[in-house]
């Protein structure tokens, strides 16, 4: 039977409507996205960075990384050496645009990483066939293979910040084993939390989402992922693919001698939490709008982030 769809003149124009409403909407967006774009580099840090700060991005997020990168800088109020990953979608100009924006950065060619996994772990391992298969899991994998520090921060391209991160920088600085992560809305690992707490043999933390964190690069241990991943294999288990960096890296952070702990309550990540009493906002899912019509609308107007960071880039 041919499926029925309803061309009712009400449903055409209501589909329409829809329509105009989200092109309308996406050049609001893009809008504010360019008065960041706009705006001049970073300065160039002159002192030495004790940890990396790792972000993975595609070509449709550039410019939405760059309002992510220049609100932690201007919140911190000091200039990083990104380490930018190409998941393999960025073009030449999008690298040499974040190497304008942000001097110093390091930007991993996707094809280069792809070699230095191939020649790492060869391409029978269970770890290359699954960063084959899931581009999350350059977030884990290649902090470990281009980091040269002991602590890596992880920041998802779709954060804003609006308030210095102090509860995060001094996580970074800090002489101690934790493993650092924003709360999430709820629990979500690639399988049941059960049968990873079984494949590990630890007991995992709830709500830990890998999209804002601070990592001990010792803790990615990849002989547990080739065994974890291996196992997995094994038991044919069918997995979230999404998910797996997050559900890994909560398997590796609690692995002695490491532990994982919560940022404060100002970092959760939360669909409804008013950015006047945030420290930042991670624009996920559903929410993924209001990266520029809220977030960043707000540092414009309220926070005069044009204003400050002009200041800031003479400095």
């Amino acid at each position: 039977m041919a499926l029925l769809i309803d061309q009712t003149p009400s449903n055409i124009l209501e589909r329409i409507i829809s329509k105009v409403r989200r092109t309308l909407r996406d050049w609001r967006r893009a809008k504010i996205r360019k008065r960041f774009v706009k705006l001049p580099p970073s300065p160039l840090r002159t002192t030495a960075q004790s940890f990396s700060v790792h972000m993975l991005l595609c070509h449709k997020d550039l410019e939405m990384a760059t309002c992510a990168a220049k609100s932690f800088i201007l919140a911190s109020q000091q200039a990083y050496c990104f380490t930018f990953h190409d998941d393999g979608s960025l073009t030449t100009k999008d690298k040499m645009l974040l190497q304008y924006h942000f001097p110093g950065c390091q930007v991993i060619d996707y094809q280069t990483s792809l070699q230095r996994a191939k020649e790492t772990f060869g391409e029978n391992s269970e770890i290359y066939k699954m960063r084959l298969k899931g581009v999350m899991m350059l977030k884990l994998i290649d902090i470990r293979l281009f980091s040269t520090h002991d602590k890596a921060l992880l920041l998802d391209s779709d954060i804003l910040f609006f308030e210095r991160p102090e509860a995060l920088l001094e996580a970074i600085v800090k002489d101690n084993q934790a493993n650092v992560f924003n709360k999430d809305i709820e629990t979500c690992y690639m399988i049941e939390q059960a049968i990873l707490e079984d494949i590990c043999g630890y007991t995992l933390p709830a709500r830990i989402n890998a999209g804002l964190s601070v990592l001990h690069t010792q803790a990615i241990r990849f002989d547990l992922l080739e065994k974890w991943l291996t196992e997995i294999q094994e038991r044919k288990l069918s997995i979230i693919i999404h998910r797996i960096e997050q559900s890994l890296i909560s398997m590796l952070c609690t692995s002695l001698p490491f532990t994982a702990a919560h940022l404060p309550e100002g970092y959760d990540v939360s669909f409804f939490k008013a950015v006047d009493t945030s420290v930042c906002k991670h624009y996920v899912g559903k929410i993924r709008h209001g990266f520029e019509l809220e977030g960043a609308s707000y540092l414009l107007k309220e926070k005069q982030f044009e204003k400050k960071w002009l200041a800031f880039s003479k400095s």
